[in-house]
């Protein structure tokens, strides 16, 4: 009886309990629940926003898409522009996502990841030197959310009385929070408010291209040159005339440090001379007395007289020469340029060539010792055609543009024969010259 008496007791003790504890259970979870969303900003911050359902893109550079996704999400995001991963391109595809799991996508394996500061979303390249756990610190207010679970049992009843036992999810919600501090300097220049003249701004060394030399390819070129030369058909006069001039033109191959160039030069080779000098046939002297005087020796008287006396031709003959004699030769040219110095704007180059002269006209007078003083016609001789002569020579380059360059050069040329063939007396032609030309590059 007491037995018996004592399990009712015991019985009626947990059919009373077991309401209580139940509410007690649900009155936690619910509290559980309130908490958790209580603390979660950013995520209820993400349901604002909610998911993007369809997000594509396809052979975009990363600031296109980080632009396109801006535009979806209603977020500003800051970068920085000179960061080479915004110029990489980016194929990707996504569904049914927020805009911080698209943007967390696209940072995989890019050593970059975002923070929110305020209403900006920055991305910012990781520090590679600084340990891991720092790294997670400064990663935007990460949010680590683990879910441990009790292993579910199976709802059944217990023999100890009417006590019934229920699954319960526990969720923690780990914040890490960091805060970045961004600093920029700013210089306030004072300007000058003085109206004085103000310098040019100096261009760039690199303002036509990148080479420091030209692109292999062809070109053409004109020039136009002054000439100093030896160049004398007078026995009496060799000095160096400076009345000569050439023009030419020529086609350019160009390889890089080395130049070669055929082309035509008309050149004129001028002599100027003025003389005068007279020629007198037979002839006879006159006498004429200048002075006399006498001396006394005893009684006798001796008279001398002083007599000078003037040869008179009887005939004379004046010539008189103001005239300038010229040949023009017609040359073809064949140049080999090396550039041993360079620059993005400027060159200095050495060139050698050979050239082959043909004589196209001719103008003036011979006078040499066999035929003085009348001279020979120049139509009357024989010139030596062709002439072969040699050129050494050094210049600068100076570009113009793109497809344009100043060239000016200094040379020196020597042929290699006479002028005359039959005439040795004379010597070959020698020039020094300094020529101004423009290329034009294809």
């Amino acid at each position: 009886m007491k037995v018996e008496t004592g399990f009712k007791q015991y019985s009626f003790m947990v059919k009373n309990t077991l309401p209580v504890f139940r509410n007690v259970i649900t009155n936690f979870r619910w509290l559980i629940l309130f908490c958790l969303f209580g603390l979660h900003p950013i995520r209820a911050q993400e349901n604002e926003m909610g998911v993007i359902e369809h997000f594509s893109v396809a052979n975009l550079p990363m600031y296109d898409v980080i632009d396109l996704l801006s535009k979806k999400s209603k977020l500003n995001f800051t970068y920085d522009a000179n960061d080479p991963l915004m110029n990489e391109v980016v194929t990707f595809e996504a569904s049914d996502k927020s805009p911080y799991t698209i943007l967390n996508d696209l940072l995989i394996n890019t050593k970059h990841s975002f923070k929110q500061i305020g209403n900006q979303v920055v991305i910012y390249k990781l520090d590679l030197s600084v340990s891991t756990d720092d790294q997670l610190n400064n990663n935007y207010e990460q949010h680590i959310t683990t879910e441990r679970v009790i292993p579910e049992v199976e709802p059944r009843l217990v023999q100890l009385g009417l006590i019934e036992i229920d699954t319960v999810f526990i969720q923690d919600t780990i914040f890490r929070i960091d805060t970045i501090r961004l600093v920029d300097t700013v210089y306030v220049s004072k300007q000058n408010s003085s109206g004085g003249i103000q310098s040019l701004p100096v261009l760039p060394a690199d303002h036509f291209q990148n080479s420091t030399f030209r692109k292999p390819g062809w070109a053409v070129g004109l020039s136009v040159s002054g000439l100093a030369t030896d160049f004398s058909l007078v026995s009496f006069q060799n000095d160096w005339s400076l009345n000569n001039y050439g023009i030419g033109a020529n086609l350019v191959r160009n390889q890089k440090r080395w130049a070669f160039s055929f082309g035509l030069q008309m050149t004129q080779y001028a002599q100027k001379f003025n003389h005068q000098y007279d020629i007198t046939t037979g002839g006879y002297f006159r006498q004429d007395t200048l002075d006399r005087y006498y001396t006394v020796v005893d009684v006798d008287t001796s008279w001398y007289y002083v007599i000078d006396s003037v040869w008179l031709p009887l005939n004379s003959q004046s010539y008189n020469f103001d005239r300038v004699n010229r040949i023009g030769y017609l040359s073809l040219t064949g140049e080999a340029e090396y550039t041993f110095f360079s620059r993005p704007a400027f060159s200095m180059h050495g060139k050698v060539g050979l050239l082959m002269s043909l004589v196209v006209y001719r103008k003036g007078l011979m006078i040499n010792e066999d035929n003085y003083p009348l001279g020979v016609d120049f139509g009357d001789l024989t010139f030596s055609s062709p002439v072969f002569g040699m050129m050494v020579g050094i210049g600068t380059r100076h570009r113009l543009g793109e497809k344009f360059d100043l060239l000016i050069d200094a040379s020196y040329l020597q042929y290699t024969s006479g002028t005359i063939p039959d005439q040795t007396q004379f010597s070959t032609l020698t020039a020094v010259g300094l020529s101004v030309g423009i290329r034009y590059y294809f």
